[in-house]
């Protein structure tokens, strides 16, 4: 889930992340169970751990990423589109409700 959510949190504007993201989720486990992947989780369940798993592209994707790595236009662009899903999927509250 880790990849997954990096990718559609970086990879898109902080608007089409947010006007696709459910739909990218569906498609992504469609194509696991094309692929023949069994036990995949519904969508409901998927969403939940894209929202916890963005706490981990906050923290280990770009807070310890240096500058020197991407730039800084990269560094803020992300920095800005990770916080606000971070923020959007209420990530904080996703996370607390682990056992």
């Amino acid at each position: 889930m880790h990849d997954v959510t990096y990718l559609l949190i970086t990879g898109l504007s902080v608007e089409q992340r947010r006007r696709h993201e459910r739909e990218l989720l569906a498609y992504y486990l469609d194509a696991l169970r094309a692929a023949g992947v069994r036990d995949v989780p519904d969508l409901d369940t998927t969403f939940l751990e894209y929202r916890r798993a963005a706490v981990w592209g906050v923290y280990i994707g770009w807070l310890t990423t240096p500058i020197d790595n991407y730039g800084w236009d990269v560094t803020v662009m992300n920095h800005i589109r990770l916080l606000t899903a971070y923020r959007d999927l209420e990530s904080a509250s996703a996370v607390a409700s682990l056992p």
